[in-house]
């Protein structure tokens, strides 16, 4: 866990780490080391009063996993659009991805600082893979797609809830998984 200023990439973010932001406080829940003492203190409270939050977070977090195994496996999905991501916590949509197909290429968009810093420093693909990072609003829809195009291939009919994952499984076909 961190307890000191965020220098991930030899910059230094202007966020405040004693003031608890939503990416660090979920990645508390779910055990990762990129959380700060006003994170952990917010995170707590709130397991207070959902004494099940922990529980949630991490059941949702293995069926982000058990739905991208059986996306690359089994249905032969090999492009991801991540909407949202959140700060990264392994294992990410392109680690589980990418372990069962090399290949598979993954792309991450959020628009907060804090999330994007994390993501530039710790998601990497490997050789055969490509794994990429936009910093765009949600709601910029036609920026997100131009700029994933540049990563994943095919066209794409948009289904788009609050937050998803985008999957290019062949050109025109898309499927959401929220």
């Amino acid at each position: 866990m961190a307890d000191g200023p965020d220098d991930l990439l030899g910059e230094n973010p202007t966020f405040d780490t004693s003031v608890a932001h939503q990416a660090r406080v979920y990645d508390y829940w779910l055990g990762g080391k990129d959380n700060y003492a006003a994170d952990r203190k917010a995170g707590d409270a709130v397991s207070e009063v959902y004494p099940g939050i922990v529980a949630a977070v991490r059941a949702q977090r293995a069926f982000l996993g058990r739905a991208v195994r059986y996306l690359v496996a089994e249905a032969g999905i090999r492009q991801f659009l991540d909407i949202g991501t959140g700060i990264p916590t392994s294992p990410n949509v392109h680690e589980v991805a990418q372990s069962l197909a090399r290949e598979c290429r993954v792309v991450y968009v959020d628009n907060d600082p804090i999330v994007l810093t994390h993501a530039r420093a710790l998601l990497t693909s490997g050789p055969h893979g490509a794994t990429d990072y936009i910093d765009a609003d949600f709601h910029d829809t036609g920026m997100i797609l131009r700029e994933a195009a540049r990563t994943l291939d095919g066209c794409v009919k948009l289904i788009w809830p609050h937050r998803s994952t985008l999957i290019w499984p062949r050109p025109g076909l898309v499927l959401a998984v929220v």
